[in-house]
């Protein structure tokens, strides 16, 4: 007859203890490598994309606020439109009946703003092999926020997402990221 192996009560702590600190080495050794596409950008060029676009905001005001937060903060790139890596704004919200929403006409129904807020860091690229004036953009970091909100707010919803998603990017470019 086969006798059971019988742990002391101190081995399942002590497993569950390596198990513990092995993911927080694995955690935090990906923090340092969150993303590896955003080291070394200094500079970005800023561009400001509506789809379709949306009369109570301005793409030169938008562009002047994502400025303003990277200039407040030393880790973050500098806007110089000059560069070749873009950081990309692109605000697809656009107005939509509740009666589009549900599906079916009822009186006093109001109009919402639905869609999405998307912030990417593009860079060029030189697939192995090619010419380096071969260069292609790829989308080395994305961050999308979903809006969703009455129309007449929907303003200044989408300049909050903004500055979520500009601060998402600054905090991932220190490595706080996950």
């Amino acid at each position: 007859m086969s006798q059971a192996v019988r742990l002391a009560p101190v081995a399942p702590l002590a497993l569950f203890l390596a198990l513990l600190l092995g993911l927080l080495a694995a955690g935090a050794a990906r923090v340092d490598a969150a993303w590896p596409g955003l080291r070394g950008v200094k500079r970005v060029a800023i561009e400001v994309v509506f789809s379709p676009d949306h009369p109570q905001l301005a793409p030169e005001v938008m562009e002047k606020r994502i400025e303003d937060a990277l200039l407040a903060s030393p880790t973050a790139p500098k806007p110089d439109p000059r560069s070749a890596d873009r950081l990309r704004l692109v605000v697809a919200v656009r107005q939509v009946t509740s009666s589009d929403l549900r599906g079916y006409y009822l009186p006093w129904s109001g109009y919402y703003g639905v869609g999405t807020v998307r912030l990417a860091v593009e860079r060029q690229m030189v697939v192995p092999g090619s010419p380096p004036a071969a260069a292609i953009p790829a989308i080395v970091w994305q961050v999308d926020r979903q809006a969703l909100g009455p129309w007449r707010r929907s303003r200044d919803e989408i300049m909050a997402l903004i500055d979520d998603l500009v601060a998402t990017l600054i905090e991932d470019m220190r490595g706080d990221g996950s």
